[in-house]
């Protein structure tokens, strides 16, 4: 199986700017509804927020605007350099992929953003990221995960390198309780960090 590491390079100005959802709002300092609606269901005000994959930096600025602490990871160099443009420097933005993610020096997590990225990721990274979240979150912390039913579908060969359904995601995140599962084009999911 590919890693994000054979796919890094598909993740250009490009990508982020042109053709992933969400670039047209963008332009415009918006967000799609779909990131917008999730961001209303987490209510972050006031609590510490890891985005990761964070690519142009939209949820973290909606995050930020609502008064949240907040964190981002993304190992493309075109999402950190857009991300810089469009977030305030109290927003903390690390270059590194996902299994790094102990390396931020950073926890008390409460809510997790991990929107679109699971299939972009590996089965070995995401578990290497799930018991990353596992020791920088805060019990109670809420995961909030997208990935898409079917990866074959959109304008993304060769960047969707792993199929994921609810049950998988049970597994890989182990330590988490499975509290909403939404299933339209794609899996919309809300997890707990237990005790």
């Amino acid at each position: 199986m590919k890693t994000s590491a054979d796919t890094r390079h598909l993740y250009d100005f490009n990508y982020y700017l042109t053709r992933v959802e969400g670039w047209r709002e963008h332009k415009n300092m918006d967000l799609d509804q779909k990131r917008a609606s999730i961001i209303e269901r987490a209510d972050v005000c006031g609590k510490k927020v890891l985005d990761v994959g964070f690519g142009r930096g939209d949820v973290l600025l909606r995050c930020f605007w609502k008064g949240a602490d907040c964190v981002g990871i993304d190992y493309s160099e075109s999402a950190m350099a857009i991300a810089r443009r469009c977030c305030p420097p109290a927003v903390r933005l690390y270059l590194m992929a996902v299994d790094g993610l102990r390396e931020i020096r950073e926890d008390g997590f409460q809510v997790v953003f991990l929107l679109d990225v699971l299939e972009h990721i590996s089965d070995g990274e995401a578990l290497a990221l799930a018991r990353a979240l596992g020791t920088i979150c805060a019990a109670g912390c809420r995961l909030h995960v997208v990935t898409p039913v079917d990866v074959s579908r959109g304008d993304y060969k060769g960047m969707h390198i792993n199929q994921w359904d609810v049950e998988k995601v049970r597994e890989t995140f182990s330590g988490w309780d499975l509290l909403t599962a939404g299933i339209h084009p794609e899996y919309d999911l809300v997890m707990e960090k237990r005790e």
